[in-house]
């Protein structure tokens, strides 16, 4: 029996597996972009306490990058959930015993009655 594959998004088409490594990959960026706007460190503000334009562009940038890794880790969990529920359904529907009866070959000869 082969592995079951799903078209994500209408264009891959995965397997179990391969998805899973995929979402391990993007758990990890999204961690890694939290990470990054958790704990790098911010500019330094001049003597007068106004940041600059350029700082204060950072600034925004760092202070959204948490809700930016929260908002795509929510996301991509979402996706997971549906895309693996569809793995199961194909996956039973695989395994499901065929119960469909092959229809019984008719002989032209037999459907006209006999020949005489």
């Amino acid at each position: 029996m082969s592995p079951v594959r799903i078209k994500l998004y209408g264009l891959l088409s995965l397997t179990r597996r391969t998805y899973l490594i995929l979402q391990g990959i993007v758990l990890l960026v999204g961690l890694g972009i939290l990470a990054l706007g958790l704990w790098y460190p911010r500019p330094h503000l001049p003597a007068g306490g106004v940041p600059t334009p350029e700082q204060q562009f950072y600034l925004w940038l760092l202070d959204s990058l948490p809700y930016v890794a929260g908002l795509i880790l929510l996301l991509e969990g979402l996706e997971t959930v549906i895309v693996l529920r569809q793995f199961a359904g194909q996956e039973a529907e695989q395994t499901k015993p065929s119960t469909e009866v092959a229809p019984e070959p008719t002989d032209s000869r037999i459907a006209r009655g006999p020949v005489s």
